[in-house]
């Protein structure tokens, strides 16, 4: 009797302790108060109505950037928010300030370039990528986000110049796409250098050629061609090529006898071979 009277008692004592032991939940953390809220507004220069920031999931994130003020994930989804909210101007200055005090941090600013690109705001885009680029002046992304706001705000010969700095900052031209060299390729179009387009696109093509050379890419090449009157030059001339170079190795666009195929560079080359099929059909 004793025994069974003195159980309920020891499980209890056993459930407190394991309470004091575990302490309370995680997720019983307060939420951030109105002055919270607003104190963190008033740090990214949100300004933005009560109906959007006095509800999740703007609220929520509001809340989280009062607690740890440079949460690098908390502004990304509260920049996310306020663009699916409507407020796409609102995220751009909240994201742009939070990387302004928050250790000049590049992908907020990476972030707020595409969200002004959307809004067809193509001068403002182009002040950010350009921070951006002092930021982090060996990434890529930065010259190639400033390029389509230079192309897309009418500014063809800038554009080009940072499609160029884009493609040669990409690390890996494996896996590099053909968006920067379309882009090179329609800016050349619009100054009238239809024959430079064709070269840009020719380019792409010899990263890869089994895989880049498709019927697309040799229409595209062909109408180029066509509309700058483009000639090869003659034996003996020089030309200029705009190349990439994966793995050090170039590979140059090349024409005999109208056949079309690459060749690779080699200052040094002593004999130069090409596959048995190609000279029977650049032979006719």
């Amino acid at each position: 009797m004793a025994r069974s009277g003195n159980t309920p008692l020891a499980c209890l004592l056993l459930l407190i302790v394991s309470i004091g032991v575990l302490g309370p939940p995680a997720a019983a953390q307060a939420p951030a108060d109105m002055d919270d809220l607003l104190a963190a507004m008033d740090r990214l220069s949100l300004k933005v109505p009560m109906s959007v920031y006095g509800r999740d999931p703007v609220k929520r994130f509001l809340g989280e950037l009062a607690r740890e003020r440079c949460d690098q994930q908390a502004i990304a989804d509260l920049g996310d928010a306020l663009d699916k909210a409507g407020y796409r101007r609102e995220a751009v200055t909240a994201l742009t300030r939070f990387s302004e005090t928050c250790g000049n941090h590049a992908g907020s600013l990476r972030m707020a370039v595409n969200i002004l690109l959307r809004l067809s705001d193509y001068d403002a885009a182009v002040g950010l990528a350009s921070r951006l680029i002092a930021l982090q002046p060996f990434n890529d992304n930065g010259y190639f986000l400033r390029a389509l706001a230079h192309d897309r705000g009418g500014s063809p010969q800038k554009a080009i110049d940072d499609y160029a700095t884009a493609i040669e900052l990409f690390g890996n031209k494996d896996r590099i796409s053909s968006v920067g060299y379309l882009g090179m390729a329609r800016s050349y179009e619009k100054i009238g250098r239809a024959c430079d387009a064709a070269l840009a696109i020719e380019s792409w093509v010899s990263i890869n050629p089994a895989r880049n050379e498709t019927s697309q890419t040799r229409a595209i090449i062909a109408t180029y061609m066509k509309q700058g009157a483009c000639e090869r030059p003659a034996a003996g001339g020089d030309e200029v090529f705009p190349v990439s170079r994966p793995s050090n190795q170039v590979k140059l666009p090349v024409t005999i006898n109208g056949t079309r195929g690459f060749f690779i560079l080699d200052t040094g080359a002593t004999f130069l071979t090409v596959r048995k099929a190609f000279c029977a059909e650049s032979q006719g």
